[in-house]
């Protein structure tokens, strides 16, 4: 049921990067139909009403990888509404992805994170400003601890500055933003995160992911340039409006990405240069000495320890040695 265009995007991949998951789920299935074609079985192949109840993906956004982008993509998720569904064929990443990410999970660690108190004061918090959720103020007498760490600082940020006392920082920190945390009224607003254990050099797993049903496709796994490729022309082919989200660190690969038809490209060494850049510039050139740095990289060395002694999955996969 596949066309010759098909086949030689499975082609391309295979000679690319042979998986050896991919080449046995595809003697599996070879041997399959084999033994139905010997049997006098007809497979039934999926028509339109057995597609859509079965996919039903436009309230999900597809995370291809787990990594340090996927903070990203959950975040984005929780903002908007959406369920992440992480697709990865190293059952290492997708047990730790169920055991920190699955719904009871997400659930309890909120309520061990922020209290009732919490979530009502920062609601309150949000409600009397006119300004954004995450509006800052100044405070020089601020310790090391309470400065901004290295790699928090946003595109056109201000100097190191700390968040209002009046939002709860445990709260705006567990869903990225303090606007997303202000929606959540009941523990059952939390959505978990979905697994799907396939191979994206497989372009069986495509169709049966529901990608081309997906509201946002995010390739975080920078290994498959050829897969991405395969996967971009068969969403078009499916006519679909998933938008693809890849992730590089330079400009070429960017560029072909773009050529190859994603909609976004994140430019991970692009992003953290002006993100750099404002750290720096903040944090030396505003104040006129490296104190504020020195403080910041002393803060952002103390919470990576932490995170390292409290959580070393999130440490491993999320943030990397």
């Amino acid at each position: 049921d596949h066309d010759v265009q098909d086949w030689r995007d499975a082609l391309a991949v295979a000679t690319g990067t042979l998986n050896p998951i991919a080449l046995r789920l595809a003697h599996i299935r070879h041997e399959l139909a084999h033994r139905q074609k010997e049997a006098g079985i007809t497979p039934q192949k999926p028509g339109f009403e057995s597609g859509t109840s079965v996919h039903s993906h436009k309230n999900e956004i597809v995370c291809i990888g787990y990594n340090e982008m996927f903070p990203a993509v959950l975040a984005l998720a929780d903002a908007i509404g959406k369920v992440v569904v992480v697709v990865e064929y190293d059952p290492l990443k997708l047990k730790t992805v169920q055991k920190l990410y699955g719904q009871e999970a997400r659930q309890k660690a909120w309520r061990e994170k922020c209290t009732a108190g919490d979530r009502k004061d920062l609601s309150k918090a949000l409600a009397s400003k006119t300004g954004s959720p995450m509006e800052t103020v100044e405070e020089p007498s601020a310790t090391a601890d309470s400065a901004v760490p290295v790699g928090d600082v946003e595109e056109g940020a201000p100097p190191p500055r700390v968040r209002s006392r009046s939002i709860p920082e445990r709260a705006a920190s567990f869903f990225g933003s303090a606007k997303t945390a202000s929606n959540i009224a009941d523990d059952c607003d939390i959505r978990g995160v979905k697994t799907e254990y396939a191979d994206i050099h497989d372009p069986e797993c495509w169709e049966e992911t529901g990608m081309d049903e997906a509201f946002l496709v995010v390739c975080t796994d920078q290994g498959a340039r050829d897969a991405e490729k395969a996967l971009i022309r068969w969403l078009a082919k499916h006519a679909s409006d998933a938008i693809f989200v890849s992730c590089t660190q330079s400009n070429a690969d960017a560029l072909r990405m773009y050529k190859a038809g994603a909609h976004y490209v994140v430019q991970r060494d692009g992003l953290a240069m002006r993100a750099a850049r404002e750290i720096l510039v903040g944090t030396v050139a505003s104040v006129g000495d490296c104190s504020q740095l020195v403080a910041a990289g002393q803060s952002h060395r103390r919470n990576l320890a932490k995170l390292r002694a409290e959580d070393g999955l999130k440490f491993q996969y999320e943030t990397g040695y």
